[in-house]
């Protein structure tokens, strides 16, 4: 737990705790408290009003004002930077003060914020070391010349979700624990959708030179915003890009003649499954003819288990079957392994260090015949 958020408990040991944001975030937050021998009285969540989550009641944000002044500490969290912005905005209208009532933990930014504007992708990461790439998490190998693996994804395989270790950060470990001397490559990053893993494939992957490339992918693609009649542009990448272009469309701007307006290219009416498939493959073919080995995984979701604690929306069931029914070989089904093990999921499609675990195993059986001991080794 942050330090400036225990400091205000000490000096203030009767306050009530809040947590604002009923989702994966705020599970976390919870569990951290826990673990600080903390507890929350309930959940406020704009959308979940009504429901219980966790065991607690989630109330309206509203209700907060109820209580009596200064006896709250509310500590908001969400997965993206902007829907803490907008939730501490909330706050601040209703008379609540940053660093005095509310606190956005570390814990409740489910991952490190996308600080690039990426003219391709839309968005990146900076790199958290010196010498490491843009957009990557890289576990080294033993030799300093250990081949790559290269895993492209969302948010279930950021290395930064939910301040856990990620599946990807899991099988790293076991590679090396089985003897394999591999440098892995993390380039997932939240929110990322097959379209941005061809591109970021093409872009960045193949410069690495991997032996191998893991795909791990599937729910943003049934349930991220589209651009419509556009797929292949990320709604966030059409919005800045619109932006940019909104500012400096002047006189200046021009190629040979001036620029009258923006396209995203011919109209692409596919449906989602339709679409997540031919990209899908078209990374395949690129690989292929590059000579690296692509395995693609259609990752875990609750709402495809027999005993779900975290249904969503039919249509996401309905895009996994689709793609299910019309599934290449190298589309490994993954969508159902977590159901048998206990508190897999900390919401409806983020796995618990847990479901990690397991994940990294089913991933790791699933390429090792595919991996090469260092010479010497059996």
């Amino acid at each position: 737990m942050d330090e400036n958020i225990l400091s205000e408990l000490k000096k203030d040991p009767g306050k009530k705790i809040v947590i604002f944001g009923a989702g994966a975030g705020g599970r976390v937050v919870l569990q951290e408290c826990a673990r600080n021998g903390l507890d929350a009285a309930y959940f406020v969540d704009n959308r979940k009003k009504g429901t219980s989550f966790e065991g607690k009641e989630v109330k309206d944000p509203y209700d907060l004002m109820y209580e009596k002044e200064n006896t709250l500490l509310i500590l908001v969290s969400a997965c993206r930077e902007s829907l803490c912005r907008e939730m501490t905005e909330q706050l601040e209208g209703m008379g609540f003060s940053s660093g005095k009532d509310f606190f956005i933990p570390q814990t409740g930014r489910n991952y490190a914020p996308l600080t690039l504007f990426d003219p391709l992708l839309g968005y990146g990461r900076m790199p958290e070391k010196e010498g490491e790439k843009e957009g990557f998490r890289i576990t080294p190998g033993r030799s300093r010349n250990a081949p790559v693996i290269a895993v492209l994804g969302g948010s279930t395989s950021d290395p930064t979700f939910g301040n856990i270790v990620s599946w990807v950060e899991r099988f790293a470990e076991k590679l090396r624990k089985k003897g394999f001397d591999y440098t892995v490559c993390n380039g997932a990053v939240a929110g990322y959708c097959a379209n941005q893993e061809l591109l970021k494939f093409l872009r960045d992957v193949l410069p690495l030179s991997p032996e191998l490339v893991i795909t791990m992918d599937g729910f943003n693609d049934a349930s991220q915003p589209r651009t419509e009649e556009h797929p292949f542009y990320h709604p966030y990448l059409a919005d800045s890009l619109k932006k940019l272009f909104e500012n400096g469309n002047d006189s200046s701007l021009e190629i040979n003649g001036k620029i009258g307006r923006m396209t995203f290219g011919a109209p692409d009416r596919a449906e989602r499954p339709a679409f997540y498939l031919r990209t899908l493959k078209a990374l395949h073919g690129a690989a292929e003819e590059n000579e690296v080995r692509h395995v693609g995984f259609l990752q875990p979701v609750s709402s495809m288990e027999n005993f779900s604690a975290f249904p969503v929306s039919e249509s996401v069931r309905s895009f996994y079957d689709a793609v299910l029914a019309e599934r290449p070989g190298f589309l490994l089904d993954a969508s159902r392994i977590l159901q048998w093990v206990p508190e897999a999921y900390m919401d409806y499609a983020h796995y618990s260090e847990k479901g990690n675990e397991a994940l990294s195993d089913f991933v790791l059986k699933s390429v090792e015949g595919f991996l090469k001991l260092p010479e010497g080794k059996k």
